[in-house]
């Protein structure tokens, strides 16, 4: 790093203080879940960063094509037409799926990867991601989510 960047990044400040970076991310990502309105997150203030009272939060869902709540998207949208989505748009598709690893599951301690994939119905692979190195490593050490 460079002297004129020190104390100019984030992640540097925090990890000086002792914060993970993981837990705020965490911490972020259930504040998004909970302005999306798909979790209910009493302990988060919205005050300064509400999403706005001129119209319902369903009225952007149905403009976009979108139901959060459900992790879903209308054929329309995933065709990419510009919204507003016509109102006898065919119904939702979830394409959400959420995959939580605890390593006190895992046997072992001598892992060089850890892959996540998705086959569709004809056993086709439609996503994949693979976890090594930095990752991994505060993985398998318990310091760091996967």
């Amino acid at each position: 790093m460079r002297k004129e960047r020190s104390e100019m990044l984030k992640w540097d400040d925090d990890a000086r203080r002792g914060i993970q970076w993981w837990v705020k991310q965490d911490y972020v990502r259930k504040k998004i879940r909970t302005s999306f309105k798909t979790e209910s997150n009493p302990g988060i203030d919205f005050r300064e960063h509400d999403l706005g009272t001129v119209r319902a939060f369903a009225d952007y869902e149905a403009y976009a094509g979108v139901n959060f709540k459900e992790s879903a998207v209308q054929q329309y949208t995933l065709d990419n037409h510009y919204p507003p989505n016509p109102s006898d748009s065919p119904g939702f598709k979830s394409y959400y799926c959420f995959v939580s690893i605890e390593r006190r599951k895992l046997p072992g301690d001598d892992y060089k990867s850890i892959d996540i994939f998705f086959l569709d119905p004809d056993g086709i692979e439609v996503f994949c991601r693979t976890f090594q190195e930095m990752d991994l490593q505060q993985f398998v050490e318990g310091s760091g989510p996967l």
